[in-house]
Order: C-alpha cells, then sequence, then structure tokens
C-alpha cells in the first residue's frame, strides 16, 4: 500500500522528507507510525478518488413517469348493489 510521509522521518530504517510517497506493506508502517506517531498517512491514489470517477458512472433517469394505473370498477355497496 501506498503511504504519504506527513513530516520528516529520520532513523537507522531510513530517511524521508514530508510529502514523500513509499510503498510499505502494513506491518512496516504500522512499526514506523509507533517509532513516530503520527508520520505516516495511508495516500489516496487519484483514480479512485470518487471526484474521478463519478465520469464513468451511469447518468441518473430523470425522466418523470406516471404513476401506475389501478382499474376500478363501479362502486358497489355492502349489500352488493350498485
Amino acid at each position: 500500500m501506498q503511504y504519504r510521509f506527513v513530516k520528516p522521518y529520520r532513523s537507522a530504517f531510513g530517511q524521508f522528507a514530508e510529502g514523500d510517497l513509499v510503498e510499505f506493506d502494513a506491518e512496516t508502517a504500522a512499526w514506523l507510525n509507533r517509532d513516530e506517531p503520527g508520520c505516516l498517512e495511508a495516500a489516496t491514489p487519484p483514480e479512485a478518488e470518487p471526484e474521478t470517477r463519478a465520469v464513468d458512472k451511469a447518468p441518473h433517469d430523470r425522466q418523470m413517469k406516471a404513476p401506475k394505473k389501478t382499474r376500478s370498477g363501479p362502486v358497489v355497496d355492502a349489500k352488493g348493489g350498485e
């Protein structure tokens, strides 16, 4: 998964500047966040953002449709007459 450094990080593991994008497994990213809390955040690839993916959606059907028509017969009273 891709991660972005939110603040500079420096240790024997490596040196990274703020804004650097890196590819780490979840275990390594968790270790780095324990070593320096808040130094990493998950980076969202631009193609996965909802704003850019909305173009691929089918257009919304805005056609006004009439309600279903019900068949109503003659009004019959309780005695069976009309």
